[in-house]
């Protein structure tokens, strides 16, 4: 039996590269497959060390500002305004930049107008004979229309500059009210940590006048006093509980976060008050304030749209070009033999005399939206200093107040060690340890509050006059 060969064989060389090949494809397509692996399991990880950094560890001041800056919805929006009106002013440039259009047209089924006239005494019907094809590109240039394209420029440069000052302010008000919720959600802690205190020397004091109740030297009197107080703490330790979560809450809404995704630790200490400093500040030019100089630049492009929406009874004027390519000789697209050629060019004026009202009404808004803007101008320049001489008051107030804490802190710690002291010596009663102990914690809460009061204070300031404040002092580094 005879083997038949094949009349081609393959070359041992061919079958050894094509395996080659094959086996190439394959370990470079894992290796890419590998690497990109690689790369999603690397952004995977950073960005699930990113929320994990988020959940745990600490949140400082600086820290809140930066994000608020970065990933606060409200400053993405401001940002998205200007950028919006940067386009406006784009656009503003059509009153004086040429017009350039392409049209063109084909006729599938068509049906011509007859004109009918006599020639020599015999009627003779003249069809109106139609392109079946055109093309044309026409072109013009606005020459004069009332001075409103210059108007309408100048508007939309006014207000994108106002843009800008909005968005400028948008970024300080926000570093304002992150400062503002930090040293909010930083008071609800620490308060937190007084009224736990609180409790705890309460439950303390308690179980001390239980003893001595049994040991005859208190009656059930005191035992009731200390319930009822040790009731009064446990609910305002609650408060502050609640007051903990919802001041976080709202500053990490000023954050643009979630609480759930965020749990980090609100570190730091307030700011010790500088009376002699804000008492000597002044409310300069409160032009100074970038939403005070966006409303006014507001004001200014509201006047020159006003003046642009009243020249529409003026006639316009631009110069145009047309050029026409048709073919009414076949009704072949491709019979390019065929077209014939047309162009013009000319001076053309349009002179609107009615246009059902809405150029009138147009202007008429114009000057409406003129008065509102003025208006809410005036009323901005009005309120600034009335805020700023409030906030001054409300800081140097709470200032004055902090001096005072300060100095019951003291002295409610000096007269707890001399009750203790004298109810040892058997000349002081329970009550009257309790009423120290209860000054002494209402007096470190209120130095707590008088802080963050001039914290809010201080910041209600900056926004009034536009700008941060340099104070000398320092933040407090031990607030018990």
């Amino acid at each position: 039996m005879k083997v038949q060969r094949s009349a081609t064989p393959i070359p041992t060389r061919n079958l050894i590269g094509g395996k080659l090949r094959q086996a190439f494809a394959h370990s470079a397509w894992k290796v890419a497959f590998s690497v990109h692996f690689f790369f999603f399991i690397a952004a995977l990880v950073a960005i699930d060390a990113q929320a994990a950094e988020r959940r745990a560890g600490k949140l400082s001041l600086n820290d809140a500002v930066s994000e608020a800056l970065g990933t606060s919805p409200v400053v993405g929006q401001a940002k998205a305004a200007m950028e919006e009106q940067s386009w406006k002013q784009t656009e503003s440039l059509s009153g004086f930049l040429p017009t350039v259009q392409i049209s063109g047209s084909h006729l599938f089924t068509k049906r011509y107008q007859y004109t009918d006239l006599v020639f020599n005494g015999s009627p003779t019907s003249i069809p109106g004979i139609i392109p079946t094809t055109s093309a044309a590109l026409s072109a013009s240039i606005p020459i004069f229309d009332g001075f409103a394209n210059i108007s309408r420029y100048r508007a939309a440069a006014q207000l994108g500059e106002a843009a800008h000052n909005d968005a400028d302010w948008t970024n300080f008000r926000i570093e304002e009210e992150t400062k503002l919720h930090y040293a909010e959600a930083l008071t609800a802690v620490k308060l937190e940590l007084v009224a736990q205190q609180n409790v705890e020397t309460l439950t303390d004091h308690l179980d001390q006048v239980n003893k001595t109740r049994r040991g005859g030297m208190a009656t059930q009197f005191d035992v009731l006093r200390v319930e009822v107080q040790l009731n009064e703490a446990q609910s305002e330790l609650l408060r502050s509980k609640d007051d903990v979560v919802l001041t976080r809450q709202k500053l990490l809404l000023t954050l643009g976060r979630e609480a759930s995704e965020d749990n980090r630790e609100i570190e730091g200490n307030l700011e010790v008050p500088d009376a002699q400093t804000i008492a000597s500040l002044k409310l300069e030019d409160r032009m100074q304030r970038k939403d005070l100089a966006a409303l006014a630049l507001r004001s200014q492009a509201a006047n020159l749209s006003e003046s642009a929406s009243a020249a529409y009874w003026i006639p316009k004027i631009s110069l145009g070009a047309q050029y026409i390519l048709y073919n009414n000789l076949s009704d072949g697209f491709s019979d390019w033999n065929r077209y014939r050629e047309a162009w013009n060019t000319g001076v053309f004026m349009t002179w609107t005399l009615f246009d059902g009202m809405t150029s009138i009404a147009r202007s008429k808004t114009s000057i409406a939206q003129r008065v509102q803007v003025e208006k809410q101008l005036e009323s901005a320049r009005l309120q600034a200093p009335n805020d700023f001489e409030f906030w001054k008051r409300r800081y140097l107030y709470s200032a004055t107040l902090y001096q005072a804490k300060v100095s019951d802190v003291k002295k409610g710690e000096e007269s707890i060690r001399l009750a203790k002291a004298a109810f040892k010596a058997g000349v002081r009663t329970n009550s009257e340890v309790l009423d120290s102990e209860l000054d002494l914690f209402r007096a470190r809460a209120g130095l707590v509050n008088a802080l963050k009061n001039c914290a809010e204070a201080k910041i209600k300031l900056e926004l009034a006059i536009g700008k941060p404040i340099a104070t000398s002092q320092q933040p407090v580094t031990a607030q018990r």
